[in-house]
């Protein structure tokens, strides 16, 4: 058995269908086909990511060149076989979606851009007496304003904003 540690996603896969997390986590097959949700969200993670390396060497990065990493993404990712997309969806509407999601996040937060990156894919581990394996888990920014405060952002790709209680009750997220 290849398992050596637990995610918050081998968790919640193994809570939603103990089969699904053997066939994955355990006998280690591959999935027929990976959801655009999933190459998609990894692909915005990946362009916002670079975004915030960029930042971290004062570099300031354009919209169009964070849509430009995106497609770059996208195009090398989304062009291998195996991806299912979803009802309504295809290569280019989702190459747009990014695109137009990216230039907004651009807009929403460039006067977050003050704020000092102190950290960008920050592992933890949780050590569990009793729990054979660590849960190990990845928060995509740490930053901290101007009075000292540590923000910690997740990012989330979804087809609509989550509402507060959806974000209060957010398993990930806790």
């Amino acid at each position: 058995m290849a398992l050596d540690h637990l995610s918050f996603s081998s968790i919640n896969q193994y809570i939603t269908c103990g089969l699904q997390f053997r066939f994955r986590k355990i006998d280690q097959l591959e999935p027929e086909y990976t959801s655009d949700a999933l190459v998609f969200g990894s692909c915005i993670h990946n362009a916002l990511a670079k975004f915030n390396q960029q930042r971290t060497k004062g570099v300031i990065t354009t919209p169009s060149e964070l849509g430009d990493w995106f497609e770059a993404y996208w195009s090398g990712t989304a062009s291998n076989n195996g991806i299912r997309y979803s009802s309504g969806n295809n290569y280019e509407i989702c190459l747009k979606q990014g695109k137009d999601l990216l230039e907004l996040y651009y807009q929403d937060t460039l006067e977050d851009t003050k704020y000092q990156i102190l950290d960008i894919e920050k592992e933890f581990r949780l050590n569990i007496e009793n729990l054979r394996y660590p849960i190990i888990g990845y928060i995509d920014l740490v930053e901290t304003d101007e009075y000292g405060n540590i923000l910690i952002t997740e990012y989330k790709t979804s087809g609509k904003s989550y509402s507060k209680n959806q974000i209060d009750h957010n398993e990930q997220v806790t």
